[in-house]
């Protein structure tokens, strides 16, 4: 199975507590067959929020691709092309 995973959950990835968002989906996320995706621009979202004083983090900022990277989740680029296809 394909995830794409937003910035909520990979917020709770982050402090481990993706049971807050059920089960299944922790189960799904946890999955060494899924594959799991993040996109750019929710790294920019968490990445916003932190410069804001509107998110803490467990894992310093500057780690979080890594550290998401670590934990087989692959980093999906984002270009111009993304922001205007139909």
């Amino acid at each position: 199975m394909k995830l794409l995973l937003d910035s909520h959950i990979v917020v709770a990835v982050i402090h481990n507590q993706l049971v807050r968002y059920g089960n299944v989906l922790a189960q799904h996320v946890q999955a060494p067959e899924n594959a799991k995706f993040v996109s750019a621009a929710s790294l920019w979202e968490l990445a916003i929020k932190h410069r804001l004083s509107k998110l803490e983090l467990q894992v310093p900022i500057e780690n979080v691709p890594s550290f998401l990277s670590s934990l087989g989740f692959e980093l999906l680029n984002i270009d111009h092309h993304h922001a205007i296809e139909e």
